[in-house]
């Protein structure tokens, strides 16, 4: 998929060379129930502002505030407002995101043995390839994810195994994306933010409390 996977980093977080294509139409909405995420709740005193030498987004800057500032430190670079997509799958999520650089995150789900862990992924899908697998029928209610995201599903090792099929058609739009000092933060759909911490490839997700600049 070129064109929520929940990024535009200039640091390489895979071995692949980036490849940058064309940004995907956002496909149609369908309703389906999504997995059940435990939100991050409190395990400490709101965090008192050091100060930083980029500013935050006022999206994310109450959350990182209150709760992720020891996780992610400082920002490294100034929050974007790019294009992004993001789909819902039975084990996780996937995040793309694009400008400059175009990747898929890929978020998966705990469980009784596993806390949540991210990965990223160059997006190498290039328009004229086959957007999915004719031969592979998904269950009843589910749907095999396309374009990048389908490629990731599909080529990466493991990947279609831990994060399952999808929930739904991926849903295209504006994000916002920030690089810190040890991780990043996506906001997706106005109203979901992930915040994924480099340390320990484990991510959470909070509601946003902010507003538009």
């Amino acid at each position: 998929m070129s064109l929520v996977v929940l990024a535009a980093c200039s640091r390489q977080v895979t071995p692949t060379v980036i490849s940058p294509i064309q940004s995907p139409a956002p496909p149609t909405q369908t309703a389906s129930p999504l997995p059940t995420v435990p939100l991050a709740s409190p395990t400490s005193s709101p965090a008192t502002p050091l100060g930083c030498a980029l500013r935050l987004h006022p999206r994310s800057e109450a959350t990182w505030q209150r709760w992720l500032r020891a996780d992610l430190g400082c920002p490294r670079r100034e929050a974007q407002e790019i294009p992004v997509a993001f789909q819902a799958f039975e084990r996780g999520f996937m995040i793309w995101k694009g400008v400059p650089e175009f990747q898929v995150y890929v978020l998966l789900l705990g469980d009784g043995t596993r806390s949540m862990r991210w990965s990223a992924y160059v997006d190498t899908f290039q328009e004229g390839q086959p957007a999915f697998d004719p031969l592979l029928t998904p269950p009843p209610e589910r749907e095999q994810p396309i374009r990048g995201f389908g490629k990731v599903w599909r080529e990466q090792p493991g990947v279609r195994e831990a994060i399952g099929w999808a929930l739904s058609h991926e849903r295209g739009g504006q994000g916002v994306f920030q690089v810190f000092e040890s991780g990043r933060v996506f906001v997706v759909e106005d109203t979901r933010l992930f915040a994924l911490i480099d340390t320990d490839n484990r991510w959470q997700e909070f509601p946003v409390t902010g507003g538009a600049p």
